[in-house]
């Protein structure tokens, strides 16, 4: 069950991160070639649209090909032996170089020149000709590849680096903001399934025996102030309490008695700690519920970001991070929670995520972000050879960081 919930979550999550990207393209005019639900081996196809939708064996995310975007498509090479389908105006419909995939009215040609992009033409020789003739491709002519999968040949005007800069940042910046907002929408759902928000309250619980109950504090009292600073609720309670402790051996609170009397106490810090936990209520108001959404969303986000720009004080820690291991684990607990637990957790992993892809790191879609705004910058793009250079020293460096962390949940997980 734990492996079926990770692979659920984590296969949710990267088809929602990916079908931002698909989105973006098709509204900025870009081909999308193909949009993939797991990786490996196809086992369904089926195409609209000009898009491909493919089902893969692997249940272990997905993606989308964009047209003209890395390497795309395996160009046709001269001397190249495929098979085309003609119309009746002898325009090419469909070029096949998959030797397994056999067509009705398709025939054997020799390629000689061919070009996908501009021109729209393919060169060559048809079986039993002795001269090369020349056919025009129609601009919505699919083109099977060598693994079998048919996709749409892309005219330049369709391809990724034709479409502005910004529609090209909207197409990066898709993936990220899906996850985005399928954390907010979760956190509303487990909101709503939850019959409201709880909200810390001012009003505590004190264990006997602690420095709170000997000072005189009770359960059902409510701290209004700690140190001449009004505590309006519990997050704010905690806050202050958690800044005194860091500097002061004892605190001051201001505290209404459940009748109401109003009584100051000196508390002293033992352990760190007074000894008081804060009660709770339910919020179950829609405004409160769909606020939580956001808010939540935005306590994780920065939370992240805090970690990472800590390293710079701290330094790199890898114990930081987690791996498909600890992912792997952190679901299996999530599903002894129930329901809510694991959408909980899936909303989590969702939102680091949208963070962890926005990091300014070639071969992630912050990276490409930068590359889109330096474009802007310097009136042209990078060029393509520098561009691929830097993207794959630094998907090197990720895969490296990957095994690491994989390795150090190994450790964590199975031999501490």
């Amino acid at each position: 069950m734990q492996i079926i919930v990770f692979l659920l979550v984590f296969g949710v999550i990267v088809t929602i991160h990916e079908f931002g990207h698909f989105y973006f393209a098709k509204r900025s005019g870009i081909l999308v070639r193909e949009f993939a639900i797991g990786m490996g081996p196809k086992i369904f196809a089926t195409k609209k649209n000009g898009t491909t939708y493919t089902i893969r064996a692997l249940p272990v995310g997905g993606y989308v090909r964009l047209a003209g975007y890395g390497d795309d498509v395996e160009p046709l090479k001269a001397g190249q032996l495929i098979s085309i389908v003609l119309n009746q105006d002898n325009i090419v419909t469909c070029i096949n170089t998959c030797a397994k995939t056999r067509l009705d009215k398709a025939v054997p040609f020799e390629v000689r020149q061919a070009d996908l992009e501009k021109e729209m033409l393919l060169i060559g020789r048809l079986a039993g000709q002795d001269t090369d003739s020349t056919f025009s491709v129609s601009k919505e002519a699919t083109y099977i590849e060598e693994n079998g999968t048919e996709i749409q040949v892309a005219p330049l005007e369709k391809q990724f680096e034709q479409a502005s800069i910004f529609r090209r940042i909207l197409v990066n910046f898709g993936g990220p903001l899906n996850n985005f907002i399928l954390g907010i929408l979760l956190f509303i759902l487990v909101g709503f399934m939850n019959g409201g928000i709880p909200h810390l309250l001012n009003k505590v619980n004190v264990m006997e025996n602690t420095p709170a109950y000997q000072a005189g504090i009770r359960t059902g009292d409510s701290i209004t102030q700690v140190d001449h600073q009004e505590t309006k609720n519990g997050a704010e309670l905690y806050q202050r309490l958690s800044e005194a402790k860091k500097t002061q051996t004892q605190v001051e609170l201001i505290v209404e008695k459940e009748n109401h009397e109003m009584v100051t106490y000196t508390v002293p810090f033992q352990n760190n700690v007074i000894g008081v936990t804060f009660q709770q209520e339910k919020d179950a108001s829609v405004t409160s519920i769909l606020a939580y959404g956001f808010t939540r969303t935005w306590e994780i986000a920065t939370g992240i970001w805090s970690t990472l720009a800590g390293f710079f004080k701290t330094g790199f820690d890898i114990q930081q991070f987690g791996g498909p291991v600890a992912i792997a684990q952190a679901s299996g607990q999530a599903t002894q929670g129930g329901i809510m637990s694991v959408l909980m957790f899936m909303a989590a992993i969702s939102v680091n995520l949208g963070v962890m892809n926005l990091l300014p790191i070639p071969a992630l879609d912050g990276g490409k972000i930068v590359l889109n705004i330096l474009e802007l910058l310097r009136g042209k793009p990078i060029s393509k050879e520098k561009e691929t250079m830097i993207t794959l020293v630094f998907a090197g460096l990720l895969v490296l960081l990957m095994v690491a962390v994989t390795f150090n949940d190994i450790q964590r997980w199975f031999f501490k």
